[in-house]
């Protein structure tokens, strides 16, 4: 899975905010490129489930 390095995921969400987008923005700080961690793994993992009931029908 690509990554994106965080300073360009920072103005892709200020450019949506600044056109009134809502954005939920996830940052973990002790992680890398990839999972090192479980708990994060299954936080994001959710959050995307969570994104995909709310706007997949």
């Amino acid at each position: 899975m690509t990554r994106v390095v965080q300073k360009e995921s920072d103005q892709i969400v200020k450019a949506l905010k600044e056109k009134g987008h809502a954005v939920e923005y996830i940052i973990l700080p002790d992680e890398g490129r990839g999972f090192s961690k479980k708990q994060n793994e299954i936080k994001v993992y959710r959050k995307t489930l969570d994104f995909f009931d709310r706007f997949i029908q």
